[in-house]
């Protein structure tokens, strides 16, 4: 099941994203995963799979 909950309101501008990921050791070809699947990606709702 798919949900389009959106983005939390401090994930609207990339770079503060692109800043949580760098703070996070997150980069290219990581991927992020929502804890609550009907909440908005951000920073709080999101976990890194194992690799």
């Amino acid at each position: 099941m798919r949900c389009d909950s959106g983005v939390d309101s401090e994930w609207e501008d990339f770079r503060a994203f692109e800043r949580w990921c760098l703070g996070h050791g997150i980069g290219p070809g990581d991927r992020l995963r929502r804890v609550d699947g009907s909440q908005p990606w951000g920073p709080g709702n999101v976990r890194v799979p194992a690799r």
